[in-house]
């Protein structure tokens, strides 16, 4: 799901790598995204457009929103859960330039982005489950079929 939507939304990068590794439960995997730096010293939202950090939340949201259609009891923000991790950051990103209203907005987007592309999430998963690993520039090519 972060793939596709930060591909989707243009801030995929090309030369990203995008893994997974299939647990029997989910999968569990990694991507790069264009303009992504370190995160110590000043924060990521201050070193960007607004346009761009949202984006960025955006393909956050991606892969616990591909969760929640796919196992819709799954508690997201289960402490030391999986997407833990991804919806606390996503809501930090989101606390630099944006109100409790427009993370939810912005999390609703998501799920309608998920539902949206959800043939080129489906293509790209059933690829990784194979390959293991694609480049941002294939991503983005499963996008366009």
């Amino acid at each position: 799901g972060h793939a596709v939507i930060a591909a989707v939304l243009g801030i995929l990068r090309n030369d990203s790598i995008i893994t997974i590794v299939p647990d029997g439960k989910g999968e569990q995997g990694s991507v790069s995204f264009s303009k992504q730096t370190p995160l110590h010293g000043t924060p990521l939202t201050l070193r960007r457009s607004p346009r761009w950090t949202r984006k960025f939340v955006l393909a956050l949201y991606g892969g616990p929103a591909v969760t929640l259609k796919t196992e819709p009891d799954t508690d997201l923000r289960e402490e030391g859960g999986f997407y833990e991790g991804d919806m606390i950051f996503a809501q930090w990103v989101m606390s630099f330039n944006a109100s409790p209203i427009a993370e939810k907005r912005t999390w609703q987007r998501a799920i309608a982005l998920v539902e949206l592309h959800w043939p080129s999430i489906r293509a790209v998963a059933e690829e990784l489950l194979k390959r293991r690993h694609m480049t941002g520039a294939e991503v983005k090519a499963a996008t366009k079929r």
